[in-house]
C-alpha cells in the first residue's frame, strides 16, 4: 500500500521488488521473467475477442460459472 493523491492508500504490485530473507536473496519477478512470446503476437489479439465471446456463449452451464478478472495496472506505474 502506498499513499495516493485522491485516496488514503493505493494497492500496488511491484514486480521489480526483490527480497533478502535470512541472507538469501529472492530475485524479483522482473529479474526472473523470460520473454517467450513473439513480439508480433499482440497485433493478433484483436482476432481473439470474437473467439472468446463464442467460447463463453457455448460453454456448458453444468460446468459452472465463468469468472473474468480485469486488472487496472495503468496507475500502478
Amino acid at each position: 500500500m502506498v499513499p495516493h493523491k485522491s485516496l488514503l492508500f493505493w494497492a500496488i504490485l511491484d514486480l521489480s521488488f526483490s527480497l533478502n530473507i535470512l541472507g538469501m536473496e529472492i530475485p524479483s519477478v522482473n529479474e526472473n521473467t523470460v520473454i517467450t512470446a513473439q513480439q508480433h503476437i499482440m497485433s493478433q489479439l484483436r482476432h481473439e475477442l470474437p473467439l472468446l465471446i463464442k467460447t463463453v456463449v457455448q460453454a456448458p452451464i453444468e460446468d459452472g460459472d465463468i469468472v473474468f478478472s480485469k486488472l487496472d495496472i495503468k496507475d500502478g506505474y
